[in-house]
């Protein structure tokens, strides 16, 4: 049996995410929040569409993170 390679291993994530160029111009009502996994590899950016969104993706990540350390 092959098994696939596992490319990326998440070590953490990354809070301060700047706007990705262009979006900081449009005309929303509420603001876009960025943020970052960060692998072993690369960070991958995500953008969610409020800063409550943003936290709750961050806390969800570092809790299952916190987690695969015990």
């Amino acid at each position: 049996m092959v098994w696939p390679k596992i490319a990326d291993i998440v070590t953490g994530v990354c809070n301060d995410i700047p706007a990705w160029p262009g979006r900081e111009r449009e005309d929303i009502n509420e603001k876009r929040a960025y943020f970052g996994i960060k692998t072993t590899d690369r960070t991958i950016e995500f953008e969610c569409g409020s800063k409550g969104d943003k936290q709750f993706w961050l806390e969800g990540i570092q809790y299952m993170l916190n987690c695969s350390k015990k």
